[in-house]
């Protein structure tokens, strides 16, 4: 959980603080999945998954803040459509009770 807060905050402190440009702060998210097709929407998608969907309280309130505010509008029309694609065979296609 604290790691989780950490990263939010981090993210948030470098979208603040650097003066670094889209594109930059695109390639920084890509490399963290560089081996993806879509590598942004793979670490939007863990994020998602990880600390918003089965997660609860301040960790859940902050990464969707850095989803929503620092990554979704880095994100292209075609992410944001295969992001929601993913959600939806992900979650929808087979529905569990373990979901918070």
């Amino acid at each position: 959980m604290t790691l989780a807060v950490d990263l939010a905050d981090l993210i948030n402190q470098t979208f603040e603080k650097a003066d670094i440009s889209v594109e930059n702060h695109r390639k920084l998210l890509s490399s963290l999945e560089p081996n993806e097709k879509h590598p942004i929407v793979v670490v939007i998608l863990n994020l998602f998954t990880h600390y918003v969907v089965y997660d609860r309280g301040m960790v859940r309130e902050k990464v969707l803040g850095v989803i929503r505010d620092r990554i979704w509008p880095l994100l292209t029309q075609p992410e944001k459509s295969e992001f929601f694609s993913s959600i939806v065979h992900k979650f929808l296609a087979s529905p569990k009770l373990e979901y918070s």
